[in-house]
């Protein structure tokens, strides 16, 4: 079974990663979006919107079975913030990492999904 996704990125996360090389067997990113506050900026074979509100309008072109939010932080927190998540997979590790970007804090007995 083939999963047909949308992940979107942050400017900053995607310029970190190679998005062409995301993905695996089953799980299958035919378009990536970025958002970044940057008008100019394009990447090749990606939808860039500037806006939490244009990611919206540009995912409702087309019905996809799951949108992941891939990140940064900031791009977590909007999301988050205006009550856009209904599901998240996140990992616990129990150890301390040095960085200067993290997901933020989430209320788990408020927040439940949709």
């Amino acid at each position: 079974m083939n999963f047909y996704v949308r992940p979107i990125f942050s400017k900053q996360t995607i310029e970190h990663k190679d998005y062409k090389k995301l993905g695996s067997s089953n799980l299958y990113f035919n378009t990536v979006e970025i958002i970044t506050r940057n008008k100019n900026y394009n990447a090749d074979g990606c939808i860039v919107v500037n806006n939490i509100l244009d990611s919206l309008k540009a995912l409702s072109v087309k019905n996809y079975e799951e949108v992941f939010v891939i990140g940064g932080g900031e791009i977590y927190k909007r999301f988050l913030e205006n009550d856009l998540i209904d599901r998240m997979y996140i990992t616990h590790i129990d150890e301390s990492f040095d960085g200067d970007t993290f997901f933020p804090k989430v209320d788990y007995n408020k927040w439940n999904g949709k």
